[in-house]
């Protein structure tokens, strides 16, 4: 998990705190399953990403303001939803 995150954002001084248990993303509709991972990440991107052709991906930092913007504003998924939610009103440990 940790070589895919760096591979696909850049990102370094990555420490995963927990992996979940794979979950089903629509179930009843599909058996496809993800992997839900909590990490710490210690900075800014270093390295180019190294994504697949058929992968577009963007990543950004956002402070609590901008979450709290995506939260209200944007179109994310429903994990994403709860995670910045939890974030914005300091729920995480």
């Amino acid at each position: 998990m940790e070589r895919e995150l760096v591979e696909e954002t850049g990102y370094q001084g990555v420490h995963i705190d927990q992996i979940f248990s794979p979950s089903y993303s629509t179930p009843g509709i599909t058996d496809g399953a993800i992997t839900l991972a909590i990490c710490t990440i210690d900075q800014h991107p270093s390295q180019e990403t190294a994504l697949e052709s058929a992968e577009e991906l963007t990543s950004i930092w956002v402070d609590k303001k901008r979450a709290a913007e995506i939260l209200a504003n944007g179109k994310i998924s429903g994990r994403t939803q709860l995670l910045l939610w939890q974030w914005v009103n300091d729920r995480l440990n």
